[in-house]
């Protein structure tokens, strides 16, 4: 239909479907002042953890927090590797650094 935006007379739960195929799960194992602090310590690079259903965006992901000098470690899906990341998880507020370059 002319006038028609973009997004507009789609199905709400088919937006959201297809949003959360793409949700990348990062970050969450990580307490304030080590999101604000430098990713880098003497010559360590903070560990971030990512999970995700959409491999491609988990790469897109995975390659901004390397550009930010995080050590990226996938932990598969987000049903499995979000379990435990989340608070209480096995993850949950640990600082991790890696030291040298991690082989992939």
């Amino acid at each position: 239909m002319a006038g028609r935006r973009s997004g507009q007379g789609k199905s709400p739960n088919r937006n959201h479907a297809h949003w959360t195929e793409l949700l990348v799960k990062a970050l969450n194992t990580m307490i304030v002042p080590n999101l604000q602090a430098d990713p880098v310590v003497n010559g360590a690079r903070r560990v971030a953890f990512i999970s995700a259903d959409d491999d491609g965006a988990k790469k897109q992901v995975e390659t901004l927090l390397e550009g930010f000098g995080y050590s990226v470690i996938g932990l598969g899906n987000l049903r499995d590797g979000g379990l435990i990341q989340q608070a209480g998880g096995p993850l949950a507020g640990r600082s991790l650094l890696e030291k040298g370059e991690r082989r992939k």
